[in-house]
């Protein structure tokens, strides 16, 4: 038995010689191995998350383009919202402006305008001013005849005719002295 003893010395050693070995060169090789692994795990996890970023980077783009877009059009539309308030107060104060001449010309009594004969290309407007006498107003009145409130206020002719002396006869046909009208002529219309 001496010769199994020997045998199980030998392979005791062999193993002895192979743990040995094992136990320096295993971790000679699996130290590169693992730091081999490490290192091409942490760059694919890189790549993944830098591959991660530019998609971000990309889907974030459109986004900085469209609020560019839309901070323009926001500039634009105060812009013009500006324009559209410093025309709107304009318009309030013509409006201020126009309410306060309605206010007085509402004070301001009535001018009636009478407009006689036809324009043409050799008839000149002449201007006079028409009355109608207090008295015969008056007398009217105590009569029961009604008399037109206008004459109260300015009565202005103008008269489309050739001449001064036509002029006259048209005002004395429509205002008869009779009637109680006095007009008074002024310079031609031009």
């Amino acid at each position: 038995m001496p010769r199994a003893g020997a045998g199980e010395e030998e392979s005791g050693a062999v193993m002895e010689a192979v743990r040995t070995i094992l136990d320096s060169a295993v971790p000679l090789v699996a130290a590169p191995a693992l730091l081999c692994h490490l290192c091409w795990v942490g760059i694919r996890r890189s790549w993944e998350r830098v591959a991660g970023l530019d998609r971000l980077r990309q889907s974030v783009l459109p986004l900085k383009e469209r609020r560019r877009a839309e901070t323009e059009a926001l500039a634009d539309l105060v812009c013009r919202l500006e324009e559209a308030q410093g025309r709107l107060s304009a318009a309030e104060l013509r409006v201020q402006h126009l309410q306060r001449q309605i206010d007085a010309l509402d004070k301001e009594p009535p001018v009636f305008l009478h407009i006689l004969g036809t324009s043409g290309t050799i008839r000149r407007g002449f201007r006079a001013e028409v009355q109608l006498d207090s008295t015969v107003a008056a007398a009217a009145r105590a009569a029961g005849k009604p008399v037109n409130p206008a004459w109260r206020y300015d009565n202005r002719v103008v008269v489309r005719a050739m001449d001064l002396s036509s002029a006259r006869r048209e005002a004395e046909h429509v205002f008869p002295q009779k009637g109680g009208y006095q007009v008074f002529f002024h310079a031609p219309v031009h």
